[in-house]
């Protein structure tokens, strides 16, 4: 056989002493308002590691919704709307929740409907922006469980590529509340609607009030 041109002996020797390149990170970068909001400069790549942001953002968003629920916040005056929106004041407990409540209950929930976490933020801002349009009306102890699923489904579609449906939501409640009793779809529904109604459906939400959230939401539990 003939000997290899010298040029073959070259490429060879390169291929054989070549090095492979070293991986990408897989997944895509951090959220821009996420990094921005955790502090990082624009432009890094560096993200805090999920599993403490995730437990970081359910402990903000709890203790922001037991502020919400305060009992000097209740308004002495009830409701013009009261009978329209009964259907929120169904839940059977009426013993102010703790703050390991309502992190459980946001916890347990996202990991049966596995939403985005930034649904968790979207949820709480519509949440406070239909308290500020409706002044009448306030979280309580027997309301926040069902606003909270009303307003994180809403945000899950609005939000997320693949929407759930509403009967999604309501089997995750049988499954996170199995001694609460049953959310009846007709209800859920229902919800939604009066929802919508007292947003005016007004949905939209500016990258920078949301990341002003996130940032107040992170503020809470984070030293400074």
């Amino acid at each position: 056989a003939p000997a290899p041109a010298p040029a073959q002996k070259q490429a060879k020797r390169a291929k054989a002493s070549a090095k492979p390149a070293p991986e990408e990170p897989v997944g895509p970068p951090a959220d821009e308002c996420v990094r921005t909001a955790c502090g990082e400069p624009p432009g890094s790549t560096s993200a805090t590691p999920p599993q403490m942001s995730r437990s970081h953002l359910f402990v903000g968003i709890a203790a922001l919704l037991e502020f919400m629920m305060d009992a000097k916040n209740v308004p002495r005056e009830p409701p013009a709307t009261a009978a329209d929106l009964a259907v929120f004041e169904a839940d059977a407990a009426a013993i102010a929740p703790s703050l390991q409540d309502v992190q459980a209950f946001l916890r347990d929930f996202s990991k049966i409907c596995r939403y985005t976490l930034e649904c968790n933020v979207v949820a709480l801002i519509l949440l406070i922006r239909f308290f500020a349009y409706q002044p009448k009306l306030k979280l309580t102890a027997r309301s926040w469980r069902r606003y909270v699923v009303v307003s994180l489904m809403i945000s899950q579609k609005y939000w997320d590529d693949r929407c759930l449906r509403n009967i999604d939501f309501t089997v995750a409640w049988r499954c996170v509340l199995p001694d609460a009793g049953a959310l009846n779809l007709r209800d859920l529904n229902l919800m939604e609607r009066q929802f919508l109604a007292g947003l005016g459906y007004d949905l939209y939400i500016q990258p920078v009030k949301y990341a002003a959230c996130l940032a107040e939401v992170l503020s809470i539990v984070r030293p400074p």
